[in-house]
């Protein structure tokens, strides 16, 4: 399972790009073969549809715990993760895909 650390800094750089937390969210969460695709640095990359309909690319990195700020987590996030039953996600950028990248992604079956 995974939760997801959000705070000011992160919802405002993906809104520069006019992406919501829930739709990085919810590509991370539906990523199919190829993706997610590991890019070095500890990145990792993953694209797909939102359920908004839009493609976006999202990157992201698994945080160490003691760099995980508990007020970054939502409530029920805060549980799970307290529980020691998740790993905790920290998206770090996330723009929509060009159209040749559209195109490049539906020729893979991808949805």
């Amino acid at each position: 399972m995974r939760v997801y650390s959000w705070d000011g800094r992160n919802i405002g750089h993906i809104a520069e790009h006019g992406i919501a937390p829930t739709e990085a969210r919810e590509v991370v969460e539906h990523a199919r073969p190829p993706f997610p695709q590991y890019v070095g640095d500890g990145k990792w990359l993953v694209r797909g549809q939102a359920q908004t309909g839009r493609w976006l690319q999202v990157v992201y990195v698994y945080p160490d715990d003691r760099d995980v700020d508990p007020d970054s987590l939502s409530i029920a996030d805060l549980l799970v993760y307290s529980d020691g039953q998740a790993q905790v996600v920290r998206v770090i950028h996330a723009r929509p895909l060009t159209d040749a990248e559209k195109r490049k992604s539906r020729r893979r079956g991808r949805p």
